[in-house]
């Protein structure tokens, strides 16, 4: 219930119901609407980058039980998890907004090189 009736969500958040709506005799009202949106998700891997080049190459292991945190906009984190074995990591069931990614560095290893080569997929975010 934010903004212009005509063209606001009527729907509670929780409950998916409107507000009651008193009509009289003969009476329309075409305000009473309900927006959705699509859950987000993002992740990927945490790597060892063998070589340093700081490019995720062939045979280059994943790290295990590295903290992740997900921030806000704002700096704060909201959220934290932990690579799988395999190095993965995921933050799902995000609502649309502006987030960034914390790799919180494991003992005894060091950041590689940050955005190298053209490939975003491949390369190292942090």
């Amino acid at each position: 219930n934010v903004g212009d009736d005509a063209t606001d969500s009527d729907a509670d958040e929780t409950t998916g119901q409107s507000p009651v709506v008193i009509l009289a005799s003969g009476e329309n009202n075409p305000t009473i609407d309900a927006g959705f949106y699509e859950t987000a998700s993002l992740g990927d891997f945490v790597f060892e980058d063998v070589d340093g080049d700081g490019i995720q190459d062939a045979g280059e292991p994943g790290v295990p039980n590295v903290t992740v945190n997900l921030k806000d906009e704002n700096g704060n984190v909201i959220a934290s998890t932990t690579t799988a074995g395999d190095g993965s990591y995921s933050f799902d069931n995000l609502v649309p907004g502006d987030y960034s990614v914390q790799f919180v560095l494991p003992g005894g290893f060091e950041y590689t090189d940050l955005n190298e080569g053209g490939d975003e997929a491949l390369d190292s975010d942090a």
